[in-house]
Formats: structure tokens, sequence, C-alpha cells
């Protein structure tokens, strides 16, 4: 796995606000890890995803990265995506409070 982020990636990364406005979700297909998988195969399912985390979910879909989950932070907190490795990105914003 590339451990540098795309340059997609670090554009969403700096052009996004600190928190949510949206609080809505969406379901998104995105790919299941074994060990989270019902199955015990990994798999590709719709599940909930936070509005606004989207295009961060699909930019690390399409480079090939592997996520456990993410949130948007609703408001208390900054944008969080765990993944699959074991490291935790969390977006504070840029200069948006």
């Amino acid at each position: 796995m590339n451990s540098e982020p795309s340059s997609e990636i670090k554009k969403l990364i700096l052009s996004w606000p600190k928190y949510c406005p949206c609080h809505k979700e969406e379901l998104v297909f995105v790919h299941i890890d074994k060990d989270l998988s019902c199955t015990g195969h990994e798999e590709i399912k719709p599940v909930k995803v936070d509005l606004c985390v989207i295009p961060f979910v699909n930019a690390f879909q399409q480079a090939g990265i592997n996520m456990r989950a993410s949130c948007c932070g609703h408001g208390k907190g900054p944008m969080r995506i765990d993944l699959s490795d074991g490291r935790i990105i969390k977006i504070y914003g840029n200069g948006h409070g």
C-alpha cells in the first residue's frame, strides 16, 4: 500500500471545513475487510456514510486504501477516517474554526 496520500486526497483535506454542517448519511458501496464481515470473507457492500465524508471514502477506495470506519465529527470533533492498517486520519480543516 502506498503510504503517501494522492493529490486528490490532499486537495480534499486542504479544502474541507472543520465540522460537517450536513448531519446526513447516504449508502455507499465500500470494501469490507474479512475480519469485519459477517461472512468471514472480504466483500463490497453498501453502508451508511456521513454525506460530507463520501468524497474522502471514494478517494481512498480509488487509491486502494481500505478503511475500517469514518465519521464527520457531527459538530463535536474533527472528521475521522480509520484505515485498515491501524492509522487514524483526523481532518481539522483549513482555517475554518
